[in-house]
């Protein structure tokens, strides 16, 4: 099977998904498109090819802020994990109208 990235951006890639997972304050959450699409907005997308050859895993950054967003079991759904290196920067997406599982900000 083909790489789906250089190894730079495998390396990028897997960097930013342990800043998610290891990240002091984490938001946890299972998004509608309509959600993923607002909760986005003030985010910068990271342009990689998804994370896993099968399935459609992103990455969007903002300061001090790194959010991993793949494919749910449910179809239509989207599961994020959002981790964030202070408090304060998961306050902005406190304010959207998702019913979070986990929410440290």
């Amino acid at each position: 099977m083909a790489e789906q990235e250089p190894l730079s951006g495998s390396l990028l890639q897997f960097s930013l998904f342990e800043a998610a997972m290891s990240a002091h304050y984490v938001g946890l959450a299972t998004l509608s498109d309509h959600q993923v699409a607002q909760l986005t907005v003030p985010l910068q997308r990271v342009p990689l090819r998804p994370f896993w050859p099968r399935a459609s895993i992103r990455f969007y950054v903002a300061p001090g802020l790194v959010l991993y967003l793949g494919d749910a079991v449910e179809v239509g759904k989207f599961d994020l994990w959002a981790g964030a290196t202070r408090r304060s920067a998961l306050q902005a997406l406190a304010e959207s109208d998702v019913k979070w599982s986990r929410f440290d900000g």
